[in-house]
């Protein structure tokens, strides 16, 4: 398989939202609407193969299937008083809930205010709500199977205009090597699709949802800074 190689500006930050963006939208295809989409799974784009391959696990759970013990860090970090995926858990989020209950005090995640990619998990997993730390937080004990993923949804397009809190990644030309590098992730990400033989929806979501074709995406040009 030839892939084409574009350079692209590191300062020109319209010249590579154009490229991605005509670049994705040549991937779309019709598709049906997700009916069951109500627990999401914040992911790194790098490490959504790895997880369509294997599934969903807790950070414990994962160490001891890499035959090593938790890092200081990571037991820090993934604490059961934190909310991402924590140590004996997989941490889901749910928008579909009546937010007008919540307390004055309590907080929520939104799964869709990131540039990360989110899993869509199938309702039909064993499941049970925790509001310790956030009022729309839910928690799977088990491995969740990509049998149970219902899409997998990324946000590049928003790369630019995300309210990012490092200065650093506020710097322009970051942002656009940022973008470039989670573009050329989708690849990855179909690649596996179709080695697994995983009828998975892969969608672009950052302004309106787009059914990205994998097979599409595999050819997709590969674009670097110059």
């Amino acid at each position: 398989m030839n892939i084409k190689f574009i350079n692209v500006d590191r300062k020109d930050a319209y010249q590579a939202y154009e490229l991605i963006k005509k670049s994705l939208y040549s991937c779309k295809e019709t598709s049906t609407p997700i009916v069951d989409a109500e627990f999401y799974h914040q992911i790194k784009m790098q490490r959504v193969p790895q997880v369509l391959k294997n599934g969903l696990f807790s950070k414990r759970k994962i160490a001891e299937l890499e035959g090593r013990e938790l890092t200081p860090h990571e037991r820090s970090l993934y604490s059961d008083d934190g909310r991402v995926n924590g140590l004996d858990y997989i941490s889901l989020s749910n928008m579909n809930l009546d937010f007008s209950k919540m307390g004055e005090k309590e907080l929520y995640f939104d799964p869709f205010n990131t540039i990360e990619a989110n899993i869509i998990v199938s309702k039909d997993i064993n499941i049970s709500r925790s509001t310790h730390n956030y009022f729309n937080e839910y928690l799977v004990k088990d491995r969740i199977s990509p049998k149970q993923f219902n899409a997998i949804d990324t946000r590049i397009l928003k790369i630019l205009d995300f309210d990012f809190h490092d200065t650093e990644k506020n710097k322009l030309e970051n942002r656009i090597q940022l973008m470039l590098e989670y573009y050329n992730y989708l690849r990855n990400i179909a690649i596996t699709l179709k080695e697994n033989k995983l009828d998975i929806p892969l969608r672009e979501v950052s302004d309106e949802v787009i059914t990205l074709n994998p097979k599409k995406v595999i050819r997709m040009p590969h674009f670097q800074l110059k």
